[in-house]
């Protein structure tokens, strides 16, 4: 199989930056407050959430590449039946692997 073109972080934060265009777009389109409160609604609350779901989404892969980084660690192990194992680890290094 060959290997994803993207990691999983960089599809993650592709995804919420795309959803951030999109509400940009739509406020634009539909224009129930003036400029000047879009603007605020979508950089408080839109800034927000998508520092949020960032901190989230990617919390699992962040975690198993600092610690197969580590000099003392040899191997980590996923387990096979997660969902994400494969994704994670062809986004981290070689000694993740699947088991």
């Amino acid at each position: 199989m060959a290997a994803p073109v993207t990691n999983p972080l960089q599809t993650n934060n592709t995804v919420a930056m795309a959803l951030a265009y999109g509400a940009g777009v739509l406020a634009s389109k539909f224009p129930l407050f003036d400029a000047a409160t879009w603007n605020s609604i979508l950089l408080a609350g839109g800034g927000f959430f998508f520092v949020l779901y960032t901190a989230i989404i990617n919390r699992k892969t962040a975690v198993v590449a600092t610690v197969a980084n580590m000099p003392e660690v040899n191997k980590v192990e996923l387990d096979k039946s997660a969902p994400t194992s494969e994704a994670i680890q062809n986004a981290t290094p070689n000694n993740v692997t699947i088991k």
